[in-house]
């Protein structure tokens, strides 16, 4: 019973295990983070740390980060059209960008697509694109900090995802492995203490004669519109995610 026991919850913990790499690797990239600066707000230092940070990102979180830059003398691009200049694919790429426009307000703008869609949450979203290091530096002209700090909060909130659904997955694993074992000790039970009832011995059961009778009929109509929307799913989603 203990070998048994032990077995189901090891089956149960390593599907659970499996199935979080899986989620990690699906599409891991392979060093495609960039900066585009065509705004020139960087120095040669300031690229070479945010090139570097980014790399950093994504060989980590397996998701690319592009932060791209423009000023009022650009035409700043929608954020699908700097992926796919990029060769990137936003049906298919696990991708992060950060759009930056200079000027009087210094607008920017966060994207995501792919898996990044799913486990950079709304909330996580609004905590990244507000917080203070990432808000004001970005502001107040001090691009690089706010890039580099940007950079940072995205990854600990992929990371705080990843954290909790390993966690969720284990509990799970550990109640469902509970719940098998408790079945199979009081199945065990019951077949020890059940007694056997001769029932062939007092019983006789014989069917000579079987009829279905049917005492109405329903029958329901539902009127369809011949007009149909479709919608996209699955790891096309993604785009906007806030701007400030």
């Amino acid at each position: 019973m203990r070998k048994l026991t032990l077995a189901l919850v090891m089956i149960l913990m390593l599907s659970s295990m499996l199935t979080i790499s899986a989620f990690a690797s699906e599409n891991a990239s392979q060093g495609k983070s960039c900066l585009i600066d065509n705004g020139n707000i960087f120095t040669p230092e300031e690229e070479t740390r945010i090139n570097a940070a980014i790399k950093k990102a994504e060989a980590q979180t397996k998701i690319i980060f592009i932060i791209a830059t423009y000023n009022l003398y650009n035409v700043v691009p929608e954020g699908k059209d700097v992926v796919a200049k990029q060769g990137l694919d936003t049906n298919s790429d696990d991708i992060v960008l950060l759009i930056i426009e200079s000027g009087s307000r210094n607008y920017y703008e966060m994207f995501t697509w792919g898996i990044a869609n799913t486990v950079i949450t709304d909330s996580a979203v609004d905590k990244i694109l507000d917080s203070e290091d990432v808000y004001k530096n970005i502001k107040g002209d001090n691009f690089c900090i706010g890039v580099l700090s940007f950079v940072d909060h995205t990854v600990d909130a992929i990371e705080s995802y990843r954290r909790e659904l390993v966690i969720g997955l284990i509990v799970f694993s550990l109640l469902a492995g509970g719940v098998a074992v408790i079945s199979v000790i009081v199945v065990y039970k019951r077949k020890l203490k059940s007694p056997i009832y001769p029932l062939s011995k007092f019983t006789k059961l014989d069917l000579t004669e079987q009829t279905d009778i049917f005492l109405g009929k329903t029958v329901t109509r539902t009127k369809t519109s011949s007009s149909s929307s479709g919608g996209s799913s699955g790891r096309s989603s993604g785009g906007s995610r806030g701007s400030r």
